[in-house]
């Protein structure tokens, strides 16, 4: 069994937290995304941070914000999107970057967490069958894939809120149910 300072050492390794370990390329941000699964945006809990990783200087030192993101290299959380890669607003409503794998395991979750909230209210019930006509039936597979790389590119229109992006998960956004 691994002591605490071992398990502690292995996921600094695993998440790249030390400065030898740093992110180069893009190309190593995506190998690093397809080996974890997932990739929050920036640090705050104890899942991998792909800003975290790149150890690069912040825009702005001292500034709150966006200030705090990685000098160059924090179009690639949105660049990751655009190769293909979901981004989700899952995790208390903060983005984070998933592989099919991992959007797979979280599909059926969000499925039952919609169930419950339709079984719940039937106030949630009715706009959540509202969202599902306009999501799934009347959007053709070409127009989900581009909405899909809007997401990814973090496009602020409409149809971009946390809950709706989780909603396009679990209503077949990321294919049949």
């Amino acid at each position: 069994m691994e002591s605490l300072d071992e398990l502690r050492e292995r996921r600094d390794f695993e998440c790249r937290l030390t400065p030898d370990r740093a992110l180069e390329t893009l190309d190593e941000a995506e190998a690093f995304l397809r080996d974890r699964g997932l990739l929050t945006r920036t640090a705050d809990s104890s899942l991998p941070s792909l800003y975290e990783a790149c150890h690069e200087e912040v825009y702005s030192p001292g500034s709150p914000g966006f200030a705090e993101w990685p000098r160059t290299r924090w179009p690639w959380f949105g660049e990751l999107g655009e190769r293909g890669y979901t981004i989700l607003a899952v995790h208390r409503g903060k983005n984070v970057v998933v592989t099919d794998e991992v959007a797979g395991v979280l599909d059926p979750i969000c499925r039952a967490e919609i169930e419950r909230m339709r079984a719940a209210d039937p106030d949630w019930r009715r706009l959540l069958d509202h969202l599902a006509g306009a999501e799934a039936a009347a959007i053709p597979a070409r127009a989900l894939r581009r909405r899909r790389l809007a997401l990814a590119r973090g496009d602020r229109g409409a149809g971009t809120c946390p809950f709706e992006r989780a909603f396009a998960l679990g209503s077949g956004l990321l294919g049949p149910r």
